[in-house]
């Protein structure tokens, strides 16, 4: 069934406002102005992509007195544990800040807990283990700001926790020696986008900079590879952070990526934001989904070929079980889906043979399928682990939150969260959810593409599209940019792939001829409906073709209708 979507083009910016911004064409001043930069000044930060994006990092909260302790624990050479999430952004982050901490001389003790046996976050029996091995300051990566109870029962065994998380804040906070969140209500930080492995580097340069030591700007490959993959948006700070990370994975790569890389295909010969979403991102995140997350971060840290290289085919591996947990799961899923369960305002579903590690994944494929917030629960015995994802306009994480007294554990953001559960409580957990989604949720939203500016064909000029690559990298906050053009023809179609599921087309309007492609569209037209030479409006965004080393610009389709 095809899902309609509304269009929404971005209203026109005057000649005065085009003016302002100077120097470009119209549609690049268009561009600018439709993500926030009204300023010839801003158009050249925003464009530059350069150092001078970096905020001070001595303005992030309790910064000072988490310097202050890690200084001391140089000196005294104690033992710090880096804790993060298993997620690709905790563990770029603890990668990240152990690598720092190590290259001031620091004893660091990695730690990153299994998504199944021990679940998010610290845990006691994680800190006992510690404890142990004799660590007396922990720093979290990506993770801590609800760890009250573990926190207290690390200060009982003498030890100090610097929190660094960049989740929403709760109304209280645990009782940690310093939390480093730019969310906190007394923060006075300018930027609150960063994601964990963000803060995790900020710490870094605050420490460096704090000791008159200059930072390797290769750490930023690992906070670009964490940035993107937790689709934090691409504006301001994480701006130059992702510029510079790709930038250097692309000169001097560390040898983990660069092994990775080597089976990638078309996508090791350039590294961008697309290369990390769907090739590399990926691979680092089935480690912490399928089995020891430090499996990733030992490719990251590793400084031999021969055992990145045996690291990477191990991922390499995992991802592919991965994608086929998805794909049954996916089966299941939709064959679970009743007419009573569409009729809800919110899908819930569960059974015994989800993965924990791929629940999140079988929920954004639900949203995206059927435009609904959705939780998957993972079952066993006793309890449920769940991920949701949510729609625009429905905050999830905030759902759950009045949940609470219901739930084991949880967290997350307005699009993104997840929570454990018993068993016994789904079924309340349902009600409530249905209820509060009927209350909020705006029953009339349906897929909508924001579009850039219409245009003809001939826009697609040189400069235009030289432009198109300055905006780079694109990602949530800075999307790649969408256009529409009407009355296209359509000189040939065909459906590829291994069921149809794709469509190729070749395009025309006026003089202009371009390829284009349409992923996951293939049910949207058939012989009757559409012939050669048909007119048709599209929307679409500007790509690229690798294959077998050569490169072809082509058209990708978001959506079209017939003229």
């Amino acid at each position: 069934m095809r899902v309609i979507k509304s269009w929404h083009v971005m209203p026109r910016i005057s000649s005065k406002i085009s003016e302002e911004l100077g120097k470009y064409s119209p549609l690049s001043n268009q561009l600018l102005h439709n993500r926030g930069v009204r300023t010839a000044t801003e158009r050249e930060r925003f464009l530059s992509k350069g150092e001078d994006l970096l905020e001070d990092p001595s303005l992030l909260p309790n910064i000072a007195p988490a310097i202050k302790r890690i200084k001391l624990a140089l000196e005294k050479k104690e033992s710090i544990s880096v804790f993060g999430d298993f997620d690709a952004d905790g563990t770029t982050g603890t990668a990240l800040l152990a690598e720092g901490l190590e290259t001031l001389g620091a004893n660091v003790i990695p730690y990153i807990p299994h998504r199944v046996k021990e679940g998010h976050g610290l845990s006691e029996p994680a800190i006992k283990f510690l404890n142990d091995q004799g660590v007396s300051l922990i720093i979290t990566v990506d993770c801590g700001i609800t760890s009250f109870k573990e926190i207290s029962i690390a200060n009982s065994l003498g030890i100090d926790t610097i929190v660094t998380d960049h989740h929403p804040v709760v109304d209280i906070t645990p009782d940690a020696l310093a939390i480093i969140n730019p969310n906190l209500p007394d923060s006075e930080y300018p930027f609150t986008g960063l994601a964990g492995v963000g803060l995790a580097f900020k710490l870094v340069q605050a420490l460096f900079d704090n000791m008159n030591i200059s930072w390797d700007k290769r750490l930023l490959q690992m906070a670009a590879l964490g940035t993107i993959t937790d689709v934090t948006p691409l504006i301001k700070e994480n701006r130059y952070i992702v510029s510079e990370g790709i930038k250097s994975m692309n000169e001097n790569p560390i040898t983990g990526l660069k092994e990775l890389l080597r089976m990638g295909g078309e996508y090791q010969y350039t590294v961008d934001s697309e290369s990390i979403s769907f090739f590399i991102g990926p691979r680092i995140n089935a480690a912490g989904r399928l089995d020891d997350p430090m499996l990733s971060y030992r490719l990251l840290r590793s400084q031999s070929t021969s055992e990145a290289s045996d690291l990477a085919r191990k991922l390499d591996v995992l991802n592919l079980e991965r994608r086929d947990l998805t794909k049954n799961a996916m089966d299941i899923a939709e064959r679970k889906m009743t007419a009573s369960n569409l009729e809800k305002h919110i899908l819930i579903l569960s059974d015994e043979t989800f993965t924990p590690g791929i629940a999140g994944l079988v929920a954004s494929r639900l949203v995206d399928n059927h435009h609904k917030p959705t939780i998957v629960i993972s079952l066993d015995e006793e309890t449920g682990r769940a991920s949701a994802r949510s729609t625009s306009g429905f905050d999830i994480s905030s759902a759950l939150e009045e949940c609470a007294d219901l739930l084991i554990s949880g967290g997350g953001h307005p699009r993104a969260a997840g929570f454990t559960i018993k068993k016994k409580n789904i079924p309340a957990l349902e009600s409530r959810l249905f209820a509060i989604a009927e209350r909020d949720l705006d029953k009339s939203l349906r897929p909508s593409l924001n579009i850039d500016a219409y245009i003809t064909f001939e826009a697609l000029n040189t400069s235009n599209l030289q432009f198109l690559t300055e905006l780079e990298p694109y990602g949530e906050g800075n999307p790649k940019p969408l256009f529409t053009s009407k009355n296209v023809l359509v000189l040939d179609w065909a459906p590829i792939g291994s069921q149809g599921q794709h469509i190729r087309f070749t395009f025309k309007q006026g003089n202009e001829i371009w390829n284009g492609i349409a992923f996951n569209q293939g049910g949207n037209l058939t012989q009757e409906n559409l012939r050669n030479n048909s007119a048709i409006d599209i929307v679409y965004s500007v790509g690229t073709n690798k294959w077998r080393g050569n490169t072809e610009t082509r058209l990708v389709v978001e959506d079209f209708k017939v003229s």
